[in-house]
């Protein structure tokens, strides 16, 4: 062995037992004050935090403020978190033109005390758009997103609306709803106030009201004759008290009102920036809502989704985010929940011998994403243009091995029994490292 090699190791030996650079010193300071939050730092808890997975919800004593401009803001950090187009399944934005149209970043901030939790989300825009009264006239909005279940054991769901059997909550504030609460109900007479009916028989108006039975406000109005309205619409409601409704989904096409909302909600923009604040208790009366126990469960995950209307943006045109994790400050340690989140594979894969195996097995005959063959570029499966900020890591790993374990229900990725396209490949064509090879590279795609 040369004298360069076993320099070479020496050093390496060192910097694994933590010597070099004052490290005996610092393991040492680990041992006496503070070591255990030192110690903490190396956890799996820690995994997430470097990763920037993490928003951290700051304890207070105080109520919560449900005004964006509270200075009591800024007592909690702020996170950033990072959005993408939804390409998976339509309507989606297209790419590559979605990506100077999204919102591509917000921060978010959160509080929480004996009996509430609350979160501010802050992201640019500048050209808002409050109101949505014209046809082809689409609202600014911001959505959170909580499994019901959550915790050691669970498996997270499916990022895009859950999945059956692991249903989500979400939160949708809208800024039309927003000016309703401000204002008062905006309808077409607001956009169109000089409209005129010749005949309006089913007002509560007296026919010698200035005006006519025309000027009458919808508020005011028999909602037997206003039929979304009378259907029991969230939409149509003249009446709503909040900007934010509460919704269940257990997989595309499942979103559904929950009517009564128990969340509370405000926006308001201001020099470019929208600052969006939703609130409500710890705990629900109504299962179908996630609950919150800070003192029992320190990570709870989280999701966001931005809607420019300036862009038409509306249903799945919408800027999203991967998975993120609200860690309460004062509650139990959260280790063995974050330990199953951490990314730890038992084999590691190789991101350049992954995109090898991707083209090997021609993986582009279905999918998009940066570098595939145009030529054989095809849309038999969801674009993979930005899985990797989009997805975990697990969620890759066992969609590879189990195409049909969450299925994004879309007529072009699956067959008459309405199983995914995606072959299965035995150990001769991809051997195990493969997998996660091919995780390593889908991970680079963002």
């Amino acid at each position: 062995m040369s004298s360069k090699t076993k320099a070479a190791l020496a050093i390496a030996m060192v910097c694994c037992l933590g010597l070099v650079a004052g490290g005996a010193k610092a393991a040492s300071k680990k041992k006496v004050a503070g070591g255990e939050k030192m110690a903490a730092r190396s956890g799996p808890v820690s995994q997430l935090e470097q990763a920037g997975e993490l928003i951290v919800a700051k304890y207070v004593k105080a109520s919560l403020p449900l005004e964006a401009s509270s200075p009591q803001w800024t007592q909690a950090p702020a996170a950033t978190i990072s959005l993408i187009p939804q390409v998976s399944t339509f309507p989606m934005i297209a790419v590559p033109s979605a990506t100077p149209e999204i919102v591509r970043s917000a921060k978010v901030r959160a509080l929480y005390n004996d009996h509430e939790v609350a979160f501010l989300v802050e992201w640019a825009d500048p050209e808002p758009t409050f109101t949505e009264e014209q046809p082809q006239a689409f609202k600014d909005a911001a959505a959170l997103e909580f499994p019901l279940s959550y915790g050691p054991g669970q498996k997270i769901p499916y990022i895009g609306m859950g999945e059956k059997g692991r249903p989500v909550n979400v939160w949708h504030w809208k800024a039309s709803w927003q000016i309703d609460a401000d204002k008062g109900y905006q309808d077409v007479e607001h956009t169109y106030p000089n409209m005129v009916a010749d005949d309006y028989p089913f007002s509560r108006a007296d026919k010698g009201q200035p005006g006519g039975l025309a000027r009458l406000p919808t508020h005011r109005h028999d909602p037997t004759y206003l039929t979304g309205w009378g259907a029991g619409s969230p939409l149509s409601d003249p009446e709503r008290k909040t900007s934010v409704e509460s919704l269940i989904a257990e997989g595309f096409g499942t979103l559904t009102s929950l009517g009564e909302t128990v969340i509370q909600g405000k926006g308001a923009w201001k020099q470019g920036t929208w600052r969006v604040v939703f609130k409500r208790s710890l705990r629900a009366e109504d299962g179908r809502q996630v609950q919150f126990d800070p003192p029992q469960a320190g990570l709870v995950p989280v999701a966001f989704a931005i809607w420019d209307g300036h862009f038409d943006q509306r249903n799945g045109m919408k800027g999203l985010s991967t998975w993120y994790f609200v860690r309460f400050e004062k509650s139990v340690s959260p280790e063995a929940y974050a330990r199953q989140l951490a990314w730890n594979p038992p084999i590691q894969g190789d991101p350049q011998e992954g995109r090898r195996w991707v083209m090997d097995l021609e993986c582009d005959q279905c999918h998009n994403f940066p570098g595939a063959r145009r030529e054989k570029m095809g849309d038999v499966g969801p674009d993979l243009t930005y899985i990797g900020a989009m997805q975990r890591p697990d969620y890759l790993l066992e969609s590879i091995k189990d195409p049909n374990a969450t299925v994004v229900p879309y007529s072009r990725y699956l067959d008459p029994a309405h199983k995914s396209k995606m072959p299965l490949y035995d150990k001769d064509t991809l051997p195990e490292k493969g997998y996660y090879d091919i995780v390593e590279f889908l991970r680079t795609l963002k």
